[in-house]
């Protein structure tokens, strides 16, 4: 999944994102909820369509990269919290009860 852009208007609780669709394979773009997001990286894109959709220059450097997926990834936990903030299950399968598994 790609990050086309964010909502900044609105606390960054929105993102566009882009991606293939589960059975056709096809490219579409999804309005979603920070909160859904997890483990985000900066990474080049040289996927044609990828860059076709994405609106405006991207980041010219790593480090400018890197500042909106830490940013996002804050944004995240803490919509994450908000929204569930409650004490987890035991046998909970989110992405921050999981197992760390040695590579």
């Amino acid at each position: 999944m790609y990050v086309i852009d964010t909502c900044p208007g609105m606390g960054h609780q929105q993102l566009t994102t882009m991606g293939h669709a589960r059975h056709t394979g096809r490219w579409i773009t999804v309005a979603t909820g920070t909160r859904h997001l997890h483990a985000c990286r900066a990474q080049l894109v040289y996927i044609p369509a990828v860059l076709q959709r994405r609106a405006g220059p991207g980041a010219a450097t790593r480090q400018e990269a890197d500042e909106p997926a830490a940013l996002l990834e804050r944004v995240a936990g803490e919509e994450r919290h908000a929204r569930h903030g409650a004490p987890h299950p035991d046998a909970c399968l989110c992405h921050a009860c999981l197992p760390v598994i040695p590579e």
